[in-house]
């Protein structure tokens, strides 16, 4: 009796496990994505700007993506 009490709760153990890194990267992911969309607000917000003179919206998201990706 103990041998399947401890193998049930090993798969429920493991079920929880999966679930909880599943939901993990999940969360990871959509934060990521709601940064990359501030990103491009953020980039149309600098486009006419001093500092970023002579350089497009696609430049400035690249940067500020990258730096959010370190």
């Amino acid at each position: 009796m103990e041998y399947i009490l401890n193998n049930s709760v090993s798969a429920v153990e493991t079920i929880f496990t999966t679930i909880n890194k599943v939901l993990k990267g999940f969360f990871k992911s959509w934060v990521l994505a709601r940064q990359y969309q501030a990103n491009y607000y953020v980039a149309e917000k600098l486009v006419n700007t001093e500092d970023y003179k002579g350089l497009s919206l696609q430049d400035i998201l690249v940067k500020l993506n990258k730096a959010t990706s370190k």
